[in-house]
This record gives structure tokens, C-alpha cells and sequence, in this order.
């Protein structure tokens, strides 16, 4: 699905807006502050539930108000239309999918998967590895209808685990969540593994970018040992994982490593080049979303000029544009999304004072 239309009252420096994008590439610009990553991040909060600027929804509400509202139509490309909308007050946030309340925002991703390219998107190479296992969860849980369920009894049993080694309860107690973790853990590391087997041979459809793709190797470390099975890990490590306190191995420590022969990929690539690596990965990613689901990805990208030159900013429009996905674009200056364009299809959009205009 993609988003037909979108009305808010009350989110961030938008008092009322209502916006109605194409379904193809939307280009968004005005001056700093004037509410394009705003728009992104409402379109973003009806798809997932929450941003992708802060942890606190309630921060989200505009100032003086006491809570801020969302409604969406989606549309099918057999023309069908979904209506969503997300109310959040001071203390619980509403959602509702056709007039029905829903319990779980996973209900709107599943509804509407979004990918979101940030100016920061290096940090998926340069930070931990928790930036590398979000960008493998989102295109699992997509793909893998029972991940979400088996990664939370796998968390709930770790958690259980690391509170009885606090605690330093006798070896008995600590081992009563192994079997489960160990269970849950092989399950998830099967569905890991077969996904991003799926995303390499996507990523060899995808467009060349300055041939980066096919000089990288990508190297999945599962969170534990290759030559051992979970459970085995779990027992050799429990002395150790008593001392520290936390379970020091499994699927909760898993991570994609990059290279460009023997060196890391982030120790020879510019930013620019970093970031047309990446998002090509994410462009891989809504490929395996339409040809296995046949669902649309809705792309947001922020500060679309970021790190990138002319040159690179034609190739990322010609990116995007081959995904054939509902994307929306910023940058300050118009002029520059044009020039990205070419003769690609797009809307344009200028936002400015918490106000949305369409200009083309």
C-alpha cells in the first residue's frame, strides 16, 4: 500500500495540514525549521507508531496542546482504500485501522512498511552493532510473519536470565531459560540467515553504484560461536556471564560486518560513498518486500543533498526511482531536486511555516 492522503492537527509546528502526494517520487523543500522532516516524521509515526527523532511520542505534541492526531487513507494498487489514524495523549497513544482499535503499532508497519534515509545513515557502518541488527530485523520481521513473536519470547527469557545472574543464583536456577533462549535463539538465526541470503541476490539486481556493491563482502556473525550450538555456548560461558552479571553471547549480539577485501568497508569509503552503499542495501530491501509480498515500501529520505555530489545525487534519484516505490524527498532548495530528477516523474511540494503547498 502507499499513502493516499495524510491530515494532522497538532503534531510538531503543524497546526492543521492536510497533504495529498502522488504515488511516486514527492519532493519536499523550504528553509530549515519549516516542517519538512516534520511531515516525514508524521508519515512516519502512522506506519510504525513511533519517530524516528525522539523516544517520547509526547514530545511530538505541539506546544500549549494536549495531544496530537494523525489520519491516513492507504491505497492499494487495486485501488482499495485502508483508512489509519493514530491519536496520542499526554498519556497512551490510539490507534485505530478502519474504525477499529488495534493493540500493536506492528499492525501499521505491516500495513504500511516505511525505510527511512537519514542524514546520518553512516552510523549503520560506523556505530555498534545495533544500528547493523535493526537494519537485518526490519526486513526479517517483514518477510518472516512469526519472527516478531519468537524474538520477544527470546528477549523475555533473556531478561529472565540476566536477572537470576545479578541476582547470583545458584547455576540450577540460571540454566532453567536456557533450553528456551537456545530454541528461540536457532529459530531466529535460521530466519537471519535465510533473509540475508535473499538480500545478497537482491543487491545484484540492484543498479550499480560505482561498482561498490559487487567489490563488498558482507560477513554475518550470528552472536555466538560458529562451531558451537547455543545451548552449548550458554553452558561453557555461564561461569563468565555470572561474573559480568548479562548474557554475553547470542542472537541479542549478532552483526553484519562490511569489507572491501581485508579492510573495513567505513575505513575506505567517503561518506557520500557510504551512503549510496547503504541505501542501496534498503533499495535491496524493498525489493525482497515486492517481489515476496507484493507490498510497496514507502522511502523517506531527509536532507537528500547530504554528503552527496551532483553526480551521486543522480544516480540516488535514479535509485529511488528504480525501486518504483512512493518516496518522499527533502532538501532546503528546490532547484537541486529538479536537477536530481531530470525527466523522473515527480510532485513537489514546498513547506514552509507549517504550511504545504504543491507547486508542481
Amino acid at each position: 500500500m502507499n499513502l493516499h492522503s495524510l491530515e494532522g492537527r497538532q503534531f510538531r509546528n503543524f497546526d492543521n495540514f492536510s497533504f495529498i502526494p502522488s504515488s511516486g517520487i514527492n519532493l519536499l523543500y523550504g528553509l530549515n525549521g519549516s516542517g519538512k522532516t516534520s511531515l516525514l516524521e508524521a508519515i512516519y509515526f502512522i506506519g510504525t507508531g513511533k519517530s524516528f527523532r525522539v523516544s517520547k511520542a509526547n514530545n511530538l505534541i505541539q506546544e500549549g496542546a494536549s495531544q496530537f492526531s494523525l489520519f491516513a487513507q492507504l491505497a492499494s494498487g487495486r485501488g482499495k482504500i485502508l483508512k489509519a489514524g493514530i491519536q496520542r495523549l499526554s498519556n497512551q497513544t490510539l490507534i485505530k485501522v478502519n474504525g477499529d482499535f488495534v493493540r500493536k503499532a506492528s499492525t501499521l508497519a505491516n500495513l504500511l512498511p516505511i525505510q527511512i534515509i537519514e542524514p546520518n545513515l553512516h552510523q549503520i557502518m560506523d556505530d555498534g552493532p545495533e544500528f547493523r541488527r535493526k537494519f537485518i530485523e526490519w526486513g526479517v520481521f517483514h518477510v518472516e510473519p512469526s519472527y516478531e513473536a519468537v524474538w520477544k519470547q527470546y528477549r523475555r527469557n533473556l531478561a529472565q536470565r540476566n536477572a537470576a545472574l545479578k541476582k547470583r543464583l545458584p547455576d540450577k536456577q540460571v540454566k532453567e531459560w536456557d533450553r528456551g533462549m537456545a530454541q528461540a535463539a536457532t529459530e531466529i538465526d535460521h530466519m537471519r540467515k535465510s533473509y540475508l541470503e535473499r538480500l545478497l541476490s537482491a543487491i545484484n539486481k540492484t543498479p550499480d553504484q560505482e561498482n561498490i556493491l559487487n567489490r563488498c563482502d558482507f560477513e554475518y556473525y550470528q552472536g555466538w560461536p560458529r562451531e558451537l550450538s547455543y545451548l552449548e555456548c550458554l553452558t561453557m560461558n555461564l561461569h563468565s556471564d555470572k561474573e559480568r552479571g548479562f548474557t554475553q553471547s547470542g542472537p541479542h549480539r549478532a552483526d553484519i560486518r562490511i569489507k572491501l577485501g581485508k579492510l573495513q568497508a567505513k575505513d575506505i569509503l567517503s561518506r557520500g560513498q557510504q551512503k549510496m552503499l547503504i541505501s542501496a542495501l534498503l533499495v535491496a530491501q524493498c525489493q525482497i518486500i515486492k517481489a515476496e509480498l507484493n507490498k510497496d515500501v514507502v522511502l523517506l529520505i531527509d536532507d537528500f543533498v547530504s554528503e552527496l555530489d551532483e553526480n551521486s545525487q543522480k544516480r540516488f534519484m535514479r535509485l529511488v526511482a528504480a525501486t518504483q516505490c512512493q518516496a518522499f524527498v527533502t532538501a532546503t532548495h528546490g532547484e537541486s531536486l529538479r536537477e536530481a530528477c531530470g525527466d523522473i516523474p515527480y510532485r513537489m511540494f514546498h513547506v514552509e511555516h507549517g504550511q504545504i503547498r504543491q507547486v508542481v
